[in-house]
């Protein structure tokens, strides 16, 4: 298990290397393009999914924030292994795209009463990551739905 100053460094790579995507995308307009985008756009938004799978595993497991605020979790797991268990709670993976979802995940393992910048920072940003996971959502599935939401 990567520590979180790790889980942070790592994150701000993926970032950097999704932007450099984006850019290169945009330098030149041809049969990439469009492609490109939709792909950087892609790549980030799983980066940031994983990213906070993990980040919610270390808090999980017991690590601290960097910035000294305190996450407390409702009980401790000491391997990493069956954090993930007990996350995914018999699925194949933990949804990440949904904020609602999220936050409710948030409040089952942890106490939400102290104030916490993990916390404090998802909600400051609910309408954009609404927002990013209906663009993400237009660009995986073509149904009308998906178009519709993203509009």
């Amino acid at each position: 298990m990567a520590d979180i100053q790790n889980l942070k460094d790592d994150f701000a790579r993926e970032m950097i290397a999704c932007k450099d995507l984006y850019n290169y995308c945009l330098s030149s307009r041809g049969l990439h393009t469009n492609a490109g985008i939709e792909g950087a756009f892609l790549q980030m938004q799983t980066k940031w999914e994983a990213f906070l799978e993990e980040v919610f595993l270390a808090f999980l497991v017991g690590q601290q924030p960097l910035s000294g605020d305190k996450v407390k979790p409702h009980f401790t797991v000491i391997d990493i292994d069956v954090a993930r268990i007990i996350l995914y709670q018999g699925q194949q993976y933990a949804d990440w795209a949904k904020f609602d979802v999220v936050i409710k995940r948030l409040g089952i393992y942890f106490d939400l009463g102290l104030p916490n910048r993990f916390v404090n920072a998802l909600k400051a940003e609910k309408l954009n990551l609404e927002e990013i996971a209906d663009i993400r959502n237009f660009i995986a599935h073509s149904s009308i739905k998906a178009k519709k939401n993203s509009k």
